[in-house]
């Protein structure tokens, strides 16, 4: 099931239940990722989504922050100077949706 409990609840009283069940693509969006093979989080991006048509369809806030296994956030001192040094290793990433703003009301269109 794509929403469980509080969320679940809420997409069903909503007005727009229907068309919340239903999956679709808005567009794509590309997030920087520069900063985490320095082992450093990109929690100030913005990127936008854009559909294949070019248009703008809305931008989200979007965090990837470096994290143990577990998904616990790695200190700030786990930055590297040179991302060679992570070869080998096994590096994972949180990636958190924040906030999509600016969506369209549907996806219809």
């Amino acid at each position: 099931e794509l929403f469980t409990g509080e969320a679940g609840e809420a997409v069903e009283a909503s007005a727009l239940a229907e068309a919340s069940r239903e999956m679709r693509k808005l567009g794509t969006a590309e997030l920087a990722t520069e900063p985490l093979a320095y082992l450093l989080d990109t929690e100030t991006s913005y990127p936008a989504i854009v559909g294949p048509d070019g248009e703008r369809r809305g931008t989200l806030e979007v965090s990837a922050v470096p994290c143990d296994r577990h998904g616990t956030p790695l200190p700030d001192g786990d930055a590297v100077d040179d991302p060679r040094e992570l070869i080998g290793t096994s590096t994972h990433f949180l990636v958190k949706i924040k906030r999509a703003t600016g969506l369209p009301r549907t996806a219809a269109q």
